[in-house]
């Protein structure tokens, strides 16, 4: 059964640590980075070049039985990858940054495809996005910051 360091393990290596992705920001968090940052320190993580601009992505397994009759005869492990995208909102060009918003969530979709694959690098059977969210404005370190997602949801049959 695949557990969630493997894929965490996958997409750090095939995502996170891609050129094209650190091109747009070295911050990458493993976890609810903005849930609530406790010092300093911590919100400085959020800045890559000057700006709040960084990725979160968070990832859970979940099991399903499958029975027939009331009897147990499969088991389905469900991965959900949730990746959330951090990006000071630019007052003087809302516009462009809001699409470079978008368009900077798509690279790593397009990077999902193409370097993780239809099995997320042997890691399970088949993925699909279940859902992907338009930039809203949210506030960080007292800025406008635009966040935006998408959810993918992987299955494994036993």
């Amino acid at each position: 059964m695949t557990t969630s360091a493997q894929i965490r393990s996958a997409w750090n290596t095939a995502i996170w640590t891609h050129a094209t992705v650190t091109a747009l920001t070295t911050q990458i968090f493993a976890f609810d980075a903005v849930q609530q940052p406790v010092a300093q320190v911590e919100i400085n993580n959020f800045y890559y070049q000057q700006k709040i601009n960084f990725f979160t992505y968070l990832t859970m397994r979940t099991t399903k039985q499958q029975d027939i009759a009331g009897t147990a005869v499969a088991t389905k492990t469900i991965h959900t990858v949730q990746v959330f995208y951090y990006l000071e909102k630019d007052l003087t060009n809302s516009t462009y940054n809001y699409t470079n918003c978008i368009d900077r969530l798509e690279t790593v979709d397009g990077l999902v495809r193409s370097q993780l694959g239809k099995t997320w690098t042997s890691t399970v059977n088949y993925w699909e996005m279940l859902d992907a969210s338009q930039p809203v404005v949210v506030e960080l370190d007292g800025k406008k910051v635009w966040r935006a997602s998408y959810t993918y949801t992987a299955y494994n049959h036993a």
